[in-house]
């Protein structure tokens, strides 16, 4: 099971209702679960809102899900 597939079904949404927020048709969806085609930048930050983890995460490249802070909302980092 993929990345896509495991975020969508922990929280028990269908791969309808993950189309539906992304504006595309669930068909479209499924290609982007299976891994048959690729997955657009704006799918990609709308994923990460979404399901609140790092675009890195979902792209497999790491396993850690907690988001960076963001330092321009109001961080004390800088």
């Amino acid at each position: 099971m993929g990345t896509f597939s495991r975020l969508r079904e922990s929280r028990n949404w269908t791969q309808k209702y993950v189309a539906s927020y992304l504006c595309v048709t669930q068909r479209s969806y499924g290609h982007y679960e299976k891994g048959t085609r690729s997955l657009p930048l704006e799918h990609l930050i709308k994923l990460t809102e979404l399901y609140g983890v790092r675009s890195d995460y979902i792209l497999g490249i790491t396993d850690e899900k907690s988001r960076i802070p963001n330092p321009r909302k109001g961080s004390s980092m800088l």
